[in-house]
C-alpha cells in the first residue's frame, strides 16, 4: 500500500560526518545538527515518496514520521534493535540523549541560520551582482559591529521564548525517560518540533 521506506538509513544518510563527542574537540567544533538535518531530509523523503500530503492534513501520521527523527533523544543502547537493519553508524554518533541532559546544544544550525539571515537582508532570490555585493558588504558591516559587541563582553541575545520553553519540555521528557513507554517517550519529544 505504502512505499517501503528505509527509515533507518534515511536517518545514517545525514549522519556519517558529525563528530563524536570525545574530549579531543572543543565544544564549538562538535555542537552537531543531529536534530534538524534528519527532519529536514526527513519531509525531503516524504515529499520524494508522495506522501506529504499525507504528512500536512493526517496529524496521527505526522506525529509517527517525526517520532524517527526522534529517535536521536533515546539513551544509548536503549536504541530499538532490527534484526534485519544494520545501522550504517553507530547510535552514539547521532544521540542527543546525553547533550540535552548536560544543557549542550543538541544541533548546530549556525550555518543554515546565517545562510537564511543573508537571505533575507538581501531582500530578494536574485540580486545582480552589484546590489549583492553592496548588501554584502553592509551585512559583514553588521556582523563586525556584533562581534565587536561580542569583544566588549554583551551578551548575545537570548533565545525566542518559544523554542528556550521547547527546550524545558524536551528536557522534562528526556528526564521522565525511565517513567514512559518508548512510543509515549518518542512521541513526548515529536511533538515539540516541526518538520518545516
Amino acid at each position: 500500500m505504502y512505499p517501503d521506506l528505509d527509515f533507518s538509513s534515511l536517518l545514517a544518510e545525514d549522519l556519517g560526518d558529525f563528530p563524536m563527542d570525545d574530549e579531543s574537540h572543543d565544544d564549538s567544533s562538535h555542537e552537531n545538527e543531529i536534530n534538524e538535518r534528519p527532519r529536514l531530509n526527513m519531509k525531503k523523503k516524504l515529499r520524494e515518496f508522495g506522501l506529504i500530503h499525507r504528512y500536512d492534513n493526517e496529524a496521527d501520521f505526522a506525529l509517527y514520521c517525526r517520532m524517527i527523527p526522534a529517535l536521536s533523544s533515546v539513551r544509548l543502547n536503549d536504541e530499538p534493535k532490527f534484526a534485519e537493519i544494520q545501522p550504517r553508524f553507530p547510535h552514539q554518533l547521532w544521540s542527543v540523549h546525553q547533550r540535552t541532559i548536560e544543557g549542550k546544544h543538541r544541533t548546530n544550525n549556525y550555518a543554515e541560520a546565517g545562510n537564511r539571515r543573508i537571505q533575507s537582508e538581501m531582500g530578494m532570490e536574485t540580486p545582480t551582482m552589484g546590489y549583492f555585493i553592496d548588501r554584502l558588504k553592509l551585512i559583514q558591516r553588521g556582523r563586525d559591529q556584533a562581534h565587536v559587541r561580542w569583544l566588549q563582553g554583551y551578551q548575545a541575545r537570548p533565545k525566542k521564548t518559544k523554542y528556550r520553553m521547547a527546550d524545558e519540555r524536551i528536557l522534562k521528557v528526556i528526564d521522565q525517560y525511565a517513567t514512559r513507554s518508548p512510543i509515549e517517550f518518542l512521541g513526548g519529544v515529536a511533538l515539540n518540533f516541526m518538520m518545516d
